[in-house]
């Protein structure tokens, strides 16, 4: 299961303006989904967010737990780790953080 593919198709039409990154990966039947947003952030905006995993939770058979959180900064770094789990940045993001 390429799961990076997944995540990617779940958001096509559903990246707000205010999604900075996700970064998803799934290792010994745990999906873990991160999503960070600017402050401020709509409650719509992230309820888009949220119907892209449930999308993605959906290709899951019930042994895999799904783990997400949702982060509000227009400060915290995107990058998590060395970055390899990165599906989404928002352009203009990049940096050497």
């Amino acid at each position: 299961m390429d799961i990076h593919r997944i995540v990617q198709i779940a958001l096509l039409g559903q990246v707000p303006p205010t999604l900075r990154c996700v970064y998803s990966n799934l290792t010994d039947n745990v999906f873990e989904f991160n999503a960070l947003f600017i402050e401020n952030t709509p409650q719509e905006h992230v309820a888009a967010i949220d119907e892209a995993l449930t999308e993605i939770s959906s290709h899951f058979s019930s042994s895999v737990k799904v783990v997400h959180s949702f982060q509000f900064s227009n400060t915290a770094p995107w990058k998590i780790g060395d970055g390899s789990n990165l599906v989404y940045l928002r352009f203009g993001e990049l940096s050497d953080t």
